[in-house]
């Protein structure tokens, strides 16, 4: 059976399969934890782990796709920066070559897990889709016309990096105002931490703007003396997380539903620019936080449409992503799929 081999490159694990033409992973997905270390005990780390998990598959393997946190210089197959991990204008796709003796295509791991979600996922059918992965940071993909974006070098799609507040908190990226210090799992983190130091969000004013915006009442009641009592057990435990606070939302706990629907203003506020940027079929939501579901999807949804122009603000579905932990394999695999029916790319 002719295979592609799918490598998603995280901060925390590197996961790889086979993966047919039509998007199937052919037996398990392989984990390995990142490497450590500096850039080139890193990637000398990663080519081992790479060469054991190709000697376990005996299928005919035709190249390779990878999927990589960071930018990406597409054309060239190299990481130009990535925050996460310890690479810096790295050829890492020509490296990987050859290593495994077979074409390589490298791509950003947002990238392919959209086209993962186009292809096989939630946004199956759809020819204009937006992706969000919502994690520790926030990542992005844009399908146009049935086709990855990738933009004039490769590195379309950092949609986790566009401002929605002017000179607001500073991110990892350098900058400023990034939806990614507002919308991620950090920023839950975050907003409960304010909530347990202070007894409520201190300037939530997309929280405010999400409440006018949908008919709510005014949230500024003072809240009740238990209002963040197992927020503070998991702060004493040293257990609060982005994880830990949504698990708590899930379970109704009131300090821990305004700290998600914090996060879901603010992703409105970022679904609206989208809308009216790309005027999608459909906003998939990957990442950690899309575990919450409607807690958070709901509101942000109602907040697009509330801002966004008409009809964009209307016609763009949001919705959850369907493929989980599998979506940066099977992307990076059918990527490779695409380009390598096309092109032969140089071991």
């Amino acid at each position: 059976m002719a295979l592609m081999l799918g490598i998603d490159i995280g901060g925390t694990k590197v996961a790889v399969g086979s993966v047919t033409k039509d998007g199937t992973v052919q037996g398990e997905i392989m984990e390995f934890p990142s490497p450590e270390g500096g850039p080139e005990e890193f990637v000398e780390a990663l080519l081992e782990q790479l060469r054991e998990a190709r000697s376990r598959i005996e299928d005919d393997v035709l190249g390779v796709g990878v999927g990589c946190a960071g930018t990406i210089d597409w054309r060239e197959r190299r990481v130009i920066e990535s925050p996460n991990l310890p690479l810096e204008d790295e050829p890492l796709g020509e490296r990987i070559a050859k290593a495994l003796t077979l074409p390589v295509v490298l791509d950003n791991d947002a990238n392919t897990a959209t086209l993962a979600e186009v292809r096989v996922g939630a946004a199956k059918g759809k020819s204009h889709v937006v992706m969000l992965t919502l994690g520790t940071g926030v990542g992005g993909g844009i399908v146009l016309d049935g086709s990855l974006y990738r933009g004039a070098t490769g590195s379309a799609g950092e949609l986790g990096h566009t401002i929605v507040k002017g000179n607001g908190g500073l991110c990892l990226c350098g900058r400023r105002g990034c939806l990614e210090q507002y919308a991620s799992g950090s920023a839950l983190e975050r907003y409960a931490r304010q909530i347990v130091d202070q007894g409520r969000l201190t300037g939530a004013a997309m929280v405010e703007a999400a409440g006018e915006a949908q008919g709510a009442a005014d949230t500024a009641a003072d809240p009740p003396e238990d209002y963040a009592k197992r927020l503070r057990e998991l702060a004493a435990a040293d257990d609060l997380n982005g994880k830990s606070v949504g698990e708590l939302a899930l379970d109704g706990d009131a300090a821990a539903l305004d700290a998600v629907a914090e996060v879901a203003a603010w992703l409105g506020a970022g679904l609206a620019n989208l809308a009216n940027i790309f005027n999608p079929d459909m906003i998939v939501i990957g990442g950690g936080l899309s575990s919450l579901g409607d807690l958070l999807l709901e509101p942000a949804r109602e907040l697009m449409e509330a801002y966004a122009i008409r009809p964009n603000g209307t016609v763009a579905q949001v919705a959850a992503a369907q493929l989980g932990n599998e979506a940066g394999v099977v992307g990076a695999a059918l990527v490779a799929w695409e380009v390598l029916e096309d092109v032969t790319l140089p071991v």
